[in-house]
């Protein structure tokens, strides 16, 4: 009889659905001694942080994204008036000593004093125009304190809003009816807005970005000013003015009555004096200047905050307390 060889047994295989894992189910990751290998850091496969891009602004390509990095060009224009003083002098007295002139001496002597007055107006009106326009511009830069912060935080959310609060504002008493300020930008921007009046160029601006435009004017007169000396220099300049600037009219006075008697051959274009120099006073004075940005800190911390506070909110009165034995 021939046995038959059975086959050897092994130990059960399951590879269907549903069995046990076994391990030849564990997975392959190994390294050269066959040890699992880790799985890496989370952060290994973080991906970098990506800045958002910011909305688009209203404000168009080319201007700088803030002004306190430039030196824009602050121009400021007016024609200020002079306080006519009492008359103190004898006008007889100086009639007579220009009567006392011959017709050459009459005119030279004309010539060099509306020479003296026109300098000393300009000298005069610098100072006044530095002044005014400092005083005014703090005024327009205190309305637009509310704005000094990152982004537009403050009484004004918008441009507009901002912008009607200062064209809302009037010029102090005494500064030219004609007071204007404008800031220019530097290249490659080349724009010129106008801050008094206040100007359309503004629209395009945020408004911290339009509380730092009259920052620099405002830090750019007070430079002036101070370097001018007009606190202390204007009563005098003044002053000076109107003794040169009388003169110069009874000069003219007797010039006229001169040619009225045909005693004075020459033509009346030649001799209109205080003609010339009132057409010089309708010029204006300019004033041009470059805001340092270094100085924007200090310059903004000498604003005076006249931005009005909101009034407090009543307090709720307390809910009266029961009387023992009432219900």
């Amino acid at each position: 009889m021939t046995a038959q060889i059975a086959p050897p047994a092994f130990p059960a295989q399951s590879f269907g659905t549903g069995s046990r894992p076994t391990r030849f189910d564990a997975p392959r990751a190994f390294n050269g001694h066959g040890a699992k290998l880790a799985p890496p850091p989370q952060s290994h496969f973080a991906q970098p942080k990506r800045t958002p891009k910011p909305p688009p602004s209203a404000q168009p390509q080319g201007l700088p994204d803030n002004v306190k990095s430039v030196n824009p060009d602050i121009s400021v224009n007016g024609s200020p008036t002079v306080t006519q003083p009492p008359k103190t002098e004898d006008p007889g007295r100086m009639a007579k000593a220009l009567q006392a002139l011959d017709n050459g001496e009459l005119i030279n002597r004309g010539k060099n004093q509306l020479q003296e007055a026109q300098k000393a107006y300009t000298a005069f009106g610098e100072m006044n125009i530095a002044l005014k326009a400092r005083d005014t511009l703090e005024i327009f830069a205190a309305c637009a304190k509310g704005l000094n912060g990152p982004g537009s935080v403050g009484w004004y959310k918008n441009s507009l809003e901002m912008i009607t609060a200062l064209k809302n504002i009037e010029l102090p008493p005494g500064a030219p009816k004609d007071l204007t300020v404008t800031i220019t930008f530097p290249p490659p921007d080349h724009q010129a807005i106008s801050l008094i009046p206040v100007g359309a160029g503004l629209e395009q601006k945020a408004p911290i970005e339009i509380y730092n435009c009259y920052v620099h004017a405002l830090g750019a007169m007070k430079n002036q000013a101070q370097e001018l000396n007009a606190d202390q220099g204007l009563a005098q300049a003044e002053a000076r003015l109107n003794d040169l600037l009388e003169t110069l009219k009874a000069i003219q006075k007797e010039i006229n009555e001169r040619k009225q008697k045909n005693k004075l051959p020459v033509r009346a274009s030649e001799v209109q004096f205080e003609s010339r120099y009132y057409s010089h006073v309708d010029k204006g004075i300019t004033i041009s200047r470059l805001a340092n940005g270094e100085e924007f800190p200090f310059h903004e911390a000498t604003i005076q905050s006249k931005v009005p506070t909101p009034a407090p909110q009543p307090e709720a009165a307390p809910a009266p307390t029961p009387t023992p034995g009432e219900d």
